[in-house]
Formats: C-alpha cells, sequence, structure tokens
C-alpha cells in the first residue's frame, strides 16, 4: 500500500462500511478502524424503523412540520435503501412493519395525531399505516392505550450485514486495525493528513469520520457536537410466539422488542431508571446498571405476559452516540468541507445510516446528491 489515498474512512462500524462500499469502485479508499473498540453495530437492537423510530407528531414539536415531514420521508427512503442492501448482500431480514405502543392517553393523542399527519404528508399514497384494533391490542400485551402498524419498518441483523460488506470490500478498499486523528492544519501540498496509532501517516483528498461516540479522538471538534450514551439489553429463553410478532416501541421508543426467528425475545430500554445521567457519559461497553436491568424486568412482567418469569440468557450494554440537539450529524464539518462527519445517532443509526451513506458518499463523488435534509448539517451547532 501507498501512504496516499483518495479518502480515508475512519470508523469500522456500519456506516462507515456502507460509505466505503459505494466510494471503492470510483477512488482509492482506506478504512480505519481502533482495535478493541466495541461499535454500536456490534451492540445494536437489530429494529430499523422510519422517523428514526420517532412519531411524526414529536418531530414536529421539535422541528416544525416542513422540516418533520423531510425527516421522515428521507428516514423512510434511508429504511428502504437499507433493506435493498441487504437484499443485494443475501442478508437475511424481515420487513413486515412495527408497531408503535402508547402507554398512556397523551401518547395515544398523539399517534392520532401522527396518522393524520402521514395522511397528509403522503397524500397521493395508499393509507397504509393504521390504528390497532381490539384483538391486535390485545395480542401485544397488557396496560397499553392503542397502538399504530407502521408498515416500512423491520428487523435486521446489522453484524451479518457488516460482515457481508467487509467481505465485498476486500480487495477494493485495505483496512488498517489502528487508532486515528486528523493532523491540525494538516493541508500540505493540497492534501490531509491522518495519523495513525501506530505513527504511520497517511495523506488523502477527503476524510469521513465515521467512529461513533470516539469521534472526539479523531477530531477533537466533534467533542462539542457528539457524547456517549451507554444503552442496555437482554435476551430471554426461547418464548412461545405465533411466528408473526412485529417489532414494538413504545412509550416514545423508550423501550423496545421483538423476537428473534428462534424465538428468544431480545428488549431493549428503560436507561430512564438511572437518574439524573441515564447512561450519559459512560464509554465502556462492558459497564451495565442492575437498577436499568431489574426495570426492565418489571417492565416486561407488567406488560409482556409471555415473557413472565422468563429466564434472561444474556444482558449487554452498548455506547450509542448523541448529538446535542438529538438530530445526527450528516455533512462536512464547518470551515473544513474535505472533512465529512456521519453519526450522532442516538441509538437509532439502523434506521438512517443507509441514507446518510449515501448522501456523504454522493457528495465526495459529485454526483447528482440525494442530499440529507439541510438541517443535519454539522454547522447548525456553530
Amino acid at each position: 500500500m501507498t501512504d496516499r489515498f483518495d479518502v480515508v474512512v475512519i470508523g469500522d462500524g456500519l456506516s462507515g462500511l456502507l460509505v466505503a462500499d459505494r466510494l471503492a469502485s470510483d477512488c482509492t479508499v482506506i478504512r480505519v478502524g481502533a482495535p478493541q473498540v466495541v461499535t454500536a453495530t456490534d451492540r445494536s437492537s437489530s429494529i430499523v424503523a422510519c422517523g428514526a423510530q420517532d412519531s411524526p407528531a414529536r418531530l414536529v414539536l421539535g422541528l416544525g412540520e416542513e422540516r418533520a415531514s423531510q425527516y421522515w420521508q428521507w428516514s423512510a427512503h434511508s429504511v428502504a435503501t437499507l433493506f435493498a442492501t441487504a437484499a443485494e448482500l443475501g442478508v437475511d431480514y424481515s420487513r413486515e412493519g412495527s408497531w408503535r405502543l402508547a402507554l398512556d392517553e397523551r401518547e395515544l393523542d398523539e399517534w392520532g395525531a401522527s396518522l393524520a399527519l402521514l395522511d397528509r404528508w403522503y397524500a397521493d399514497q395508499p393509507r397504509t399505516w393504521r390504528s390497532a384494533g381490539e384483538e391486535e391490542l390485545a395480542a401485544l400485551g397488557e396496560g397499553f392505550s392503542g397502538g399504530v402498524f407502521v408498515p416500512d419498518d423491520g428487523v435486521i441483523n446489522p453484524v451479518k450485514l457488516a460482515s457481508a460488506l467487509r467481505r465485498r470490500l476486500e480487495g477494493r478498499a485495505e483496512f488498517l486495525a489502528d487508532t486515528a486523528r486528523i493532523l491540525p492544519s494538516s493541508e500540505f501540498d493540497g492534501a490531509k493528513r491522518v495519523e495513525l496509532g501506530s505513527g504511520r501517516v497517511l495523506s488523502t483528498e477527503m476524510i469521513v469520520i465515521a467512529a461513533g461516540w470516539n469521534a472526539p479522538a479523531v477530531e477533537p471538534s466533534l467533542g462539542e457536537m457528539v457524547y456517549p450514551v451507554r444503552l442496555q439489553a437482554l435476551r430471554t429463553e426461547p418464548l412461545p410466539s405465533d411466528g408473526s410478532m412485529l417489532p414494538v416501541l413504545a412509550r416514545h421508543r423508550f423501550e423496545s422488542w421483538h423476537q428473534n426467528p428462534s424465538g428468544e425475545l431480545i428488549f431493549t430500554g428503560c436507561r430512564w431508571a438511572e437518574q439524573p445521567e441515564m447512561g450519559a457519559g459512560i464509554t465502556d461497553a462492558e459497564d451495565h446498571s442492575a437498577e436499568v436491568f431489574n426495570r426492565q424486568r418489571e417492565f416486561m412482567e407488567l406488560h409482556l405476559p409471555t415473557a413472565r418469569g422468563s429466564v434472561v440468557q444474556e444482558h449487554w450494554s452498548g455506547i450509542a452516540a448523541w448529538s446535542c440537539d438529538g438530530l445526527p450529524l450528516v455533512g462536512t464539518l464547518p470551515g473544513n468541507p474535505r472533512v465529512s462527519v456521519l453519526g450522532g445517532w442516538g441509538g437509532a443509526g439502523l434506521s438512517l445510516i443507509a441514507g446518510a451513506a449515501r448522501a456523504v458518499s454522493d457528495g465526495i463523488l459529485g454526483r447528482q446528491q440525494e442530499a440529507a435534509p439541510s438541517f443535519l448539517q454539522p454547522r447548525r451547532m456553530l
């Protein structure tokens, strides 16, 4: 290998792999991933959901309707792109929709408003989202005020998808297991410089930072934009199922669960149980909260009859990168147009990474972009 490349992609999770895969046929790409770092891909809950798992009504509260519509529709396109990539690579997935459940009347009212918003945003398309019927709601558990079916959502194994992408990148984009940082003021003879932990220096035209919560170690300015948050999950013994249980997101996506093909229930959430930090600032994926685990079990006992008394076979944590305003970062760094970043997913990366990877790679290649919404650009953090 030479030390000069068209693009250096920093980060070996799904977002970095998707960017490298889109670039590798048109330019020389080298991938750098910090050794022994557990990525969000390794610990993902596997649920892929439109709106980055949020409801249209809550998005409108935060963004206004015009931006909320753009964000939802862009995320829906990203979800479709991720499943299309999995199909192309021969990775199994399920795309039968999801249930978004409400635990109180206020949340249910928000979902009623969300259905009206979706009707308006997709006025020229057949309505496929709907409220849950009484029998459907009873089959989903106990104590829910109501729910909405979102047909475009699904479940995918991110580890298998990442492995398939790595295989396809063999011979197309070299990989170095090393730490990396962008050298300050590093434009020399028209190139940027990336220094590896080994001391090797890479010269490149463009840099893509897809390093998750570790991104500030690559570029210090990102320390003002993203921070780590611990998310916790568990897996039960195989439970009874009719084979049609869809993924579920409840309480404004604070809790989510689905059954894998062998019947084991994967449950994620309840980080609110550890106040006041709610997992913020933790970077050790082996650091587990007993309080969060206990609240997860309580939630299952209260709301999921089939899981009552079930044996937990495994529980684990994953470290997600959250942005300071709750929206992802997709685009070039302020004042540094040759350094792109994608991250800050807030635990909803699977729902957004395919669209973000397409936007970043198309921008680098100078193609007519399927751009991410402009308000996701990192410059908003200035």
